[in-house]
């Protein structure tokens, strides 16, 4: 599809052609996720995000039947190691 020219109005609202709500399923409306990615903005149905996040998913477990409780407590190990690596070398570590 070619690049359509949208204008973006002082309130930030703007109107998106109906042949991409057509290409999204959207021409009754409906939520999208917008995110910024390079400097253009990349803009996916919600129904199409939470897809891709259940196939991320599904790669990561490898079909292993994961609770969400076991999900929480590999983010707050994850989330662990994210800090003790931004915080850098530590004191004994030196």
């Amino acid at each position: 599809m070619r690049g359509l020219r949208v204008k973006v109005a002082e309130n930030g609202r703007l109107s998106l052609p109906i042949e991409i709500r057509r290409q999204l399923g959207l021409e009754k409306g409906g939520t999208v996720v917008l995110k910024v990615e390079n400097g253009e903005v990349r803009m996916t149905t919600l129904e199409e995000t939470v897809r891709r996040i259940q196939e991320r998913m599904r790669k990561l477990t490898q079909g292993k039947n994961i609770s969400v409780a076991d999900f929480l407590a590999w983010k707050k190990e994850q989330a662990a190691l994210e800090r003790r690596e931004d915080a850098g070398p530590a004191e004994s570590d030196r």
